[in-house]
């Protein structure tokens, strides 16, 4: 019996370490201030890579929960990320919208990782004469929107494009090819994050004179507040092992961290980074 014992002792921490949990992860990159590339970027392919306050949130989540081995799954493709954790071969999603296909493979945490306080712009051909005096979006109800398939705004835009009769949206490739039908008047107008409009068609477009600024004008311009949650796969065991930890772990960043002064410094390093490149 001793011996049955001694050998039982010996065997508790290597089967501890053998079960030892890991929790893998991936995200949008390129999401400043959430998360962005410091270094090698999706290239680089490790966690020291990027910052933000995702990776802020990461990091403390590490410091309380040392037994939880954490990787980084770096995949460039954002709907594969996506698909890998529905289907349980990455453990969670670092910061993503909530939206009703989400939902339905998605669990996402009550509490949001951040809020996403953003202006968004309706914007039209600047000669689009009949698109003057806009001062709500049920104003446009009558205009022809195009739109990114799968953009979502949330909230009272999402709606509103919700609402609209089939034969008054029309879904476009990229947003390069939804300037492309405003500008000519194809279609009447789009919906862009504030300061977006310029970093598109310098960014997007094979030549930078085919489309420029002035050839649009902003039409409405509508606050937004997207919260931004951690997510795993439904039908996973991701929800279950981690769900807990993660929740402590967000409050207690948020009751000790002035985002908004973390997102200011974020903002400026990537700032900085950019003017560097």
């Amino acid at each position: 019996m001793n011996k049955f014992l001694l050998a039982f002792a010996l065997w508790l921490p290597l089967a501890s370490i053998s079960s030892a949990s890991t929790l893998t992860w991936c995200a949008y990159y390129d999401w400043a201030p959430w998360i962005y590339p410091v270094e090698g970027g999706v290239e680089g392919g490790e966690e020291s890579d990027y910052a933000g306050i995702l990776i802020d949130q990461l990091k403390l989540f590490k410091q309380n929960n040392p037994d939880i081995e954490v990787n980084a799954s770096i995949i460039a493709n954002w709907k594969r990320c996506q698909l890998e954790v529905a289907t349980g071969k990455v453990t969670m999603i670092l910061g993503a919208n909530k939206t009703p296909e989400r939902e339905q493979v998605f669990d996402y945490l009550e509490i949001p990782a951040f809020i996403n306080k953003r202006e968004v712009h309706a914007y039209a051909a600047a000669n689009n004469s009949a698109l003057q005096n806009i001062s709500s979006l049920a104003d446009l109800r009558p205009f022809r929107l195009a739109i990114v398939r799968g953009d979502t705004f949330g909230g009272m835009i999402d709606q509103h494009i919700n609402s609209l009769p089939a034969n008054r949206v029309t879904a476009t490739n990229s947003h390069a090819q939804s300037l492309r039908m405003v500008s000519s008047r194809r279609l009447d107008y789009l919906f862009l994050q504030a300061g977006l409009i310029r970093d598109i068609i310098d960014q997007h477009l094979t030549d930078g004179s085919e489309l420029t600024k002035t050839q649009f004008k902003s039409i409405l311009t509508i606050p937004r507040e997207t919260p931004a949650y951690h997510v795993f796969g439904k039908n996973t065991d991701g929800y279950a092992n981690y769900a807990t930890p993660w929740l402590e772990t967000l409050k207690e960043y948020h009751a000790t961290v002035d985002i908004e002064a973390e997102i200011a410094r974020h903002k400026r390093q990537n700032r900085l980074l950019n003017q560097a490149e």
